[in-house]
């Protein structure tokens, strides 16, 4: 049997009448079409002719770019070593321009424009330097008490023989200018702290008002890219502070020793201009 040109479109309607209107097929057909759009878009990886590129969505996004990571924090200074030779070739200095920090002993009275220290520790160890105070140069001495907050002071209150701490820029061949210094008695010379009565009750130290320098000593616990956290055992402070940094510490600072020196920012925040951290001895 066959079907004719006219009998084929009449079969055809008949069989569409046969079937039971329903508008609401089509409705659903759209609504999913609309769920499944925009996750087939959050899939869309974005190639390149020259090899693979970051994952983004079709709508334009981009993957977020890291900022620049901190210069790392300068390694402690070598320890002292009994037999070093007192001809001792000093370490290599920083280039012109470059800050360094270093710790030593002061040579002669301070003045209104220079201060002298012989470097036993940092890059230039073995050195003398006369380092030229400016305008911008700061200078903190250490309070009566060691448990003392230290004091602002001027370049012309040091003293032969007291310890300090310092960070300086090297501005030339032979030139170099103070940025800031931490000073101290000397090991075994301690003329500004008179004596503790024995058995008397000490408590927390006084810590600086806002805006004042801190000075610690202490245990690391735990640091981040931009900070360190202390166990504090000596200095201004107490507990377990926070510390920002202008550089990134090592990654495992846990039962390290750390020295640090700085401002205090706020309440409970603070911002070292000076962090030394020294690895624990296995």
């Amino acid at each position: 049997m066959t079907i004719d040109d006219t009998t084929l479109p009449s079969a055809l309607r008949d069989l569409a009448a046969s079937v039971p209107d329903d508008p609401s097929r089509l409705t659903s057909v759209h609504r999913r079409a609309a769920r499944a759009h925009p996750r087939r878009r959050a899939v869309v990886l974005v190639s390149s002719q020259h090899g693979r590129a970051p994952i983004a969505a079709a709508s334009g996004g981009s993957p977020s770019t890291p900022g620049p990571a901190l210069a790392a924090c300068p390694p402690p200074p070598p320890p002292d070593q009994a037999s070093k030779s007192a001809a001792a070739v000093p370490m290599t200095p920083p280039a012109i321009g470059g800050q360094f920090t270093a710790g030593g002993t002061i040579t002669s009275p301070g003045t209104a424009t220079s201060v002298t220290v012989r470097v036993d520790m940092g890059p230039l160890d073995g050195s003398t330097l006369t380092l030229a105070v400016t305008p911008a140069s700061k200078v903190f001495l250490s309070g009566p008490t060691p448990d003392a907050p230290e004091v602002t002071a001027s370049s012309t209150q040091l003293q032969t023989g007291e310890g300090a701490k310092f960070i300086a820029t090297r501005t030339g061949t032979a030139s170099y200018n103070l940025d800031e210094l931490h000073s101290g008695a000397a090991a075994g010379s301690d003329t500004r702290a008179p004596a503790k009565q024995a058995g008397a009750p000490q408590g927390p130290p006084t810590p600086p008002a806002i805006g004042g320098p801190f000075k610690i000593a202490g245990t690391g616990v735990s640091s981040t890219g931009d900070s360190i956290t202390v166990n504090v055992t000596d200095g201004n402070l107490s507990g377990t502070v926070t510390l920002t940094l202008k550089c990134q510490p090592p990654q495992h600072v846990a039962g390290d020793t750390v020295e640090a020196g700085g401002t205090r920012t706020g309440a409970d925040t603070y911002v070292a201009d000076v962090v030394i951290v020294t690895p624990a001895t296995p």
